[in-house]
């Protein structure tokens, strides 16, 4: 997939953005098809690279729903995922609402797979500070 982060004020931290009260919105382009299964394993990759056993467990439930959110996607379709101030990350499947997962903790943590201490891409990680 190709990844944009979109937010209200630019941050080249990746703590500013974890820590941000605005609207983020991070929004991934699939150039392959890629099925749920495969989709739900990297999330829950992400998550325990970058959390304790007891975040985990406290992030547990709210993570299998979001997975639950998941299908399957084909080459073009768009996820897009709005972190609203409210707390509230809102899953978008090429503009149609998926579901909504609740919790400033679970935003914090969802973006923490992009922009976390174990991130899935480190290059990607650069990109969406603004480092290329």
């Amino acid at each position: 997939y190709v990844g944009a982060l979109y937010l209200t004020a630019p941050a080249t931290q990746a703590s500013r953005v974890l820590d941000a009260s605005g609207t983020r919105v991070m929004r991934l382009a699939f150039v392959r098809e890629v099925g749920a299964g495969k989709l739900t394993a990297a999330w829950n990759d992400g998550f325990t690279a970058n959390h304790s056993g007891a975040e985990l467990q406290a992030l547990r439930a709210r993570l299998d729903r979001f997975n639950g959110l998941m299908r399957d996607v084909r080459r073009g379709d768009v996820l897009r995922l709005d972190l609203l101030p409210n707390g509230v990350t809102q899953m978008r499947f090429n503009d149609e609402l998926r579901g909504r997962v609740d919790g400033a903790d679970f935003q914090r943590a969802l973006l923490k797979v992009w922009l976390g201490a174990e991130p899935a891409d480190a290059s990607l990680k650069q990109a969406l500070l603004g480092g290329g």
